[in-house]
């Protein structure tokens, strides 16, 4: 049977994210609750567009002023991204225009940037380096991922309507080919993608076959660019980029004598960053420099009128 992926970009009705056993007080980022399951890790440079069409598109910072989303889904040029500096709803905020991106070769990662320098006390996330041909091959195997989606159904969320919830990486497929495992069978896409994705599953509670986890979450319409973490050294680690979701796979989720009749799981496509190493260096070194505060210029033109009077 051949599959068709459904974009998580801007969807006719957006839905929220599925988080199982959700609360408010553990799964969303913004109730600023001590039972926050992301509460030991820093947010601050996971943020959104404020402007736009659907108002929902996600911006993940690596560097100065540059940051990692989707292709097929990103903050376009003149829309503003927003950043909070915690996980407070007075936490300040930090607005910035978007100056301009480029989409990283043979991937659905994209690299866009501000004309200035964003707030040094956001937060830079490390990615995986990580190249690898088969699931095992990331080292991921077995870890609880961070996910992130938004809460708001039927419509667009913003910054304060983030979801963080869990899942683990459960199969693989390899750049170039059309085919990814379920339990007990194979899907075939009706055409190959051309990068390395990592696929996460909706298990239930009573599944057997794969790991269920307490928050377990299955991302969305309109969560495309959103970022997928790894627990690396006490840190958060990105590892990933929301791409597409499949509603409903038919496999052997449930192991029981047979004759089994297959169960039905909705599955989470990202795009794997570990593969692209030297693809997403380049890119990044395309990112013009920040272009200093006029304050930090006067102060640096201050400082030359200085030296040259000394001399």
């Amino acid at each position: 049977m051949k599959i068709i992926l459904f974009g998580l970009c801007a969807p006719m009705m957006a839905s929220a994210v599925v988080t199982a056993n959700f609360t408010a007080a553990e799964n969303l980022r913004f109730e600023d609750d001590p039972a926050f399951i992301g509460n030991p890790y820093d947010w601050s440079g996971v943020g959104r567009s404020t402007s736009g069409t659907f108002n929902r598109e996600w911006a993940t910072l690596l560097g100065e002023n540059y940051f990692i989303s989707a292709v097929h889904y990103h903050p376009t040029t003149g829309e503003t991204i927003s950043f909070a500096g915690g996980n407070s709803p007075s936490s300040p905020v930090f607005n910035y225009t978007v100056a301009g991106g480029f989409a990283v070769p043979g991937t659905d990662l994209w690299i866009g940037y501000t004309a200035g320098a964003i707030e040094p006390s956001l937060k830079r996330y490390s990615y995986s380096t990580t190249a690898a041909n088969s699931l095992s091959g990331t080292g991921l195997v077995g870890s609880n991922l961070l996910v992130s989606g938004d809460n708001v159904a039927g419509g667009a969320g913003t910054n304060a309507d983030h979801v963080v919830g869990t899942n683990q990486a459960e199969s693989w497929l390899e750049s170039g080919t059309n085919n990814f495992t379920v339990p007990g069978a194979t899907v075939q896409l009706q055409s190959a993608i051309n990068f390395d994705v990592l696929i996460t599953f909706e298990n239930e509670e009573n599944d057997t076959t794969n790991t269920f986890t307490t928050h377990e979450s299955q991302v969305q319409g309109g969560d495309s660019g959103g970022p997928l973490f790894a627990i690396v050294g006490g840190d958060l680690q990105l590892v990933g980029i929301g791409y597409a979701v499949i509603p409903e796979l038919d496999g052997n989720f449930i192991q029981t004598d047979d004759p089994d009749p297959d169960e039905s799981r909705a599955a989470s496509l990202f795009s794997y960053v570990g593969s692209y190493e030297s693809e997403l260096a380049a890119t990044i070194a395309l990112v013009p420099g920040a272009v200093p505060e006029p304050s930090a210029l006067g102060f640096l033109a201050l400082s030359v009128i200085l030296m040259k009077r000394r001399r």
